[in-house]
């Protein structure tokens, strides 16, 4: 998964979990199950960011509204350059 699909999966998933916090606040009778969702979107949220958040060229965790990547300071939007790739004759 490129670093562009990984921002947007991580905008619905942080989406979903404004959706679970005013759930919190709209049903009092089911807070104990919507603090579960809560609990298990922070998770999925957290174990997202640290497998797919990376720079594209160097595989180092970069943050979310980085730019440039703190290890190797390429750009973290540009597309990597392919290694050993076979040239079409």
């Amino acid at each position: 998964m490129n670093l562009k699909k990984a921002k947007k999966v991580s905008d619905v998933l942080y989406m979903v979990l404004i959706g679970f916090v005013g759930l919190f606040f709209l049903f009092p009778q089911y807070r104990g199950w919507i603090s579960v969702g809560v609990f298990l979107s922070l998770l999925i949220q957290f174990i997202f960011s640290f497998k797919f958040m990376r720079c594209p060229h160097c595989g180092k965790n970069v943050g979310r509204y980085d730019e440039v990547c703190k290890h190797c300071g390429r750009n973290v939007d540009a597309e990597p350059k392919i290694r050993n790739q076979k040239k079409k004759v």
